[in-house]
């Protein structure tokens, strides 16, 4: 799985996992929106609130907000480790 950001702050879209770790301490610590790009490899499989899911291989997008202390920096870093 690779994660990588589209976040309109001059850091373009990449792998930031595979390719730009460096990427997530540059990112702004101000509240806003972000858009990660989701590339999965292989099937994901798991459970949520007890149901069972598969996402198949492809490309996803998540959108979210960061609006707690830290900003977009640290809710992008918080993705990354889980």
């Amino acid at each position: 799985m690779t994660i990588g950001t589209g976040i309109g702050t001059g850091i373009g879209a990449g792998q930031v996992r595979a390719l730009f770790p460096e990427a997530v301490p540059h990112l702004p610590k101000e509240a806003g929106a972000y858009l990660l790009l989701i590339d999965l490899d292989k099937a994901l499989s798991g459970t949520i609130r007890h149901r069972a899911f598969t996402l198949p291989p492809g490309l996803y997008f998540y959108a979210g907000s960061a609006r707690g202390p830290g900003g977009i920096a640290a809710r992008v870093a918080r993705h990354l480790r889980r």
